[in-house]
């Protein structure tokens, strides 16, 4: 005999159902990394779209360091490093 399917998701003690429900919600700590880390990302891509030198202005910024011709734009770069830091989450090591 086959036992009737359930259609209800499991939970968590949390609350949480589906894809979040194997390891809980981040805490407060985990969510300030979270954002520290793409605030960084998003950082480090500016510089990259902008700067040729000096991404993290140890020395004052001058016109050398600037790109006369951006080739690329700021575009989806928050919004990928924003799936990127949400993938990572599941996998850190803290």
């Amino acid at each position: 005999m086959n036992a009737p399917i359930s259609t209800r998701e499991p939970q968590n003690r949390n609350g949480a159902s589906g894809l979040l429900a194997g390891r809980g919600m981040p805490d407060s700590d985990e969510l300030h990394k979270m954002d520290a880390y793409w605030r960084a990302a998003n950082y480090l891509s500016v510089g990259q779209i902008y700067l040729y030198d000096n991404p993290l202005l140890r020395e004052p910024l001058t016109l050398a360091h600037v790109k006369p011709l951006v080739v690329g734009h700021w575009g989806t770069t928050p919004g990928q490093n924003f799936i990127y830091v949400h993938l990572k989450q599941g996998h850190q090591e803290v």
